[in-house]
């Protein structure tokens, strides 16, 4: 999820905005209520039970498309705008990634991309009835619905919305 958390960061999870989900299930045992696109969410991923922290980038109902690594949910892209060079505390070369603000509606956040991956196509789908689209802020370097064995993520593994990391801007 990195620029938005990174290696060691802790922050708040709301535990009952979607449902109740007791520690030993993978799934809620009563749902009544749905993320918004932009919410980070921490969720029990389907590739392994594992609880991974992902942005919501599609929710029921929406068509989901990636051409040439631009994302397009219903026909519109993404707002993306290029902030620069990423830094990089380790030594590396900071050219060989690139940061950038995105946006759905009124939300803002940061993501990060490598200019080294080839650029990625995700052809359009609908997200199904209970499902949400979900992906990394680490663009590049994220096991996400992109990913066949996470694919559409059902709500019912949501297990909390986190704070407001990296919006810039959230609709009330």
């Amino acid at each position: 999820m990195e620029p938005t958390l990174v290696n060691g960061d802790r922050f708040v999870v709301d535990k009952a905005v979607y449902g109740i989900v007791l520690p030993s299930m993978s799934e809620a045992i009563e749902h009544w209520a749905d993320p918004a696109p932009g919410d980070v969410v921490v969720l029990c991923s389907p590739a392994g039970d594992v609880d991974v922290i992902k942005r919501v980038i599609g929710v029921a109902g929406d068509r989901v498309e990636i051409v040439d690594g631009e994302v397009f949910v219903n026909g519109e892209s993404i707002r993306r705008r290029i902030l620069g060079p990423c830094a990089d505390d380790e030594g590396g070369d900071p050219t060989d990634c690139e940061l950038a603000e995105e946006g759905i509606g009124a939300a803002t956040w940061r993501v990060s991309y490598s200019l080294l991956s080839p650029t990625e196509s995700y052809a359009a789908r609908e997200v199904p009835p209970g499902h949400v689209f979900v992906r990394g802020d680490h663009r590049d370097h994220s096991n996400d619905s992109r990913n066949p064995r996470v694919g559409f993520v059902p709500v019912t593994r949501l297990r909390g919305r986190g704070g407001d990391q990296g919006r810039t801007n959230r609709s009330p």
